[in-house]
């Protein structure tokens, strides 16, 4: 349970620092709403990708990170999908969302076993 605390601390942290790094550049309101969107998507779906990952790591490790690859891939695909319906700027969108998950997944190896 520490290490779940400890990864959604972490990711928490690379999601905020980074967010605010893209409203740099996007700047306008729905682009800042659409990098929120993904931000919270990208710290629910890695959260409890990598609890998963973790409940399975003894008998299926790597069973459990192409889950939560496949999760990652389908939620892009859903954002492109649902963003323009929502009024969220693809862009913006789509490319916070790929960092934010990016990023995160990088983490994640160095706390699986922790």
């Amino acid at each position: 349970m520490r290490a779940v605390a400890l990864y959604a601390t972490v990711t928490l942290a690379l999601v905020a620092i980074t967010g605010a790094l893209f409203t740099l550049r996007y700047d306008a309101p729905a682009e800042v709403r659409a990098i929120q969107v993904s931000g919270v998507i990208a710290i629910v779906l890695q959260v409890a990708a990598f609890s998963g990952a973790r409940a399975m790591r003894a008998r299926h490790a790597i069973g459990g990170w192409v889950l939560g690859a496949i999760l990652c891939l389908v939620a892009v695909v859903v954002l492109g999908f649902a963003a323009p319906a929502f009024g969220l700027p693809l862009e913006a969108a789509l490319l916070s969302l790929a960092v934010f998950l990016f990023l995160t997944e990088l983490v994640e190896p160095l706390l699986l076993g922790a």
